[in-house]
């Protein structure tokens, strides 16, 4: 899983009455965040929108991935941030959550995807956690030099 690179394609419904927000894309789970690539299609005229949206952030902005398989009917991946304006943009959105329909072929990525935040998000803590780490170490390094240098002081005066 380590290296490996998920590729979900999903729709979320439309969120007004007549069906103008449908919303189809691509979620990819890269080395080091998450890429949300969308288009708003127009159900009923069968349309789909000018541009392709694309939102980045990394995982450590995710909150909660919650992947739900269904036999019958689409299954659902639910995404939330940290930041609700993360994915302010994306209709269908509500402060920061996401509630997306997994295409058939995108089931297996889908079901790998919890695990794999788990995964990035505990690489993040961990080097956040050195860092934290390596600074108090450097701190106290620093201290131990000052001392030191006072008790030099001290002595050879």
């Amino acid at each position: 899983m380590v290296g490996e690179e998920l590729s979900i394609y999903f729709w979320v419904p439309a969120s007004d009455q007549l069906g103008h927000l449908h919303v189809d894309g691509k979620l990819r789970c890269l080395e080091d965040r998450v890429v949300l690539q969308y288009k708003i299609r127009d159900r009923i005229f069968k349309k789909s929108g000018k541009e392709l949206e694309k939102i980045e952030f990394p995982y450590s902005e995710l909150e909660e991935v919650a992947y739900n398989p269904n036999w019958f009917r689409a299954s659902r991946l639910v995404l939330k941030t940290r930041d609700p304006a993360i994915l302010a943009k994306m209709p269908g959105s509500d402060l920061g959550r996401i509630d997306m329909r997994v295409t058939k072929k995108s089931k297996k990525d889908a079901a790998k995807m919890e695990k794999l935040v788990e995964f990035k998000r505990s690489e993040f803590d961990a080097a956040r956690s050195h860092e934290r780490w390596m600074r108090s170490a450097e701190e106290e390094a620093g201290v131990s030099d000052e001392v030191a240098g006072e008790v030099e002081e001290e002595g050879g005066g």
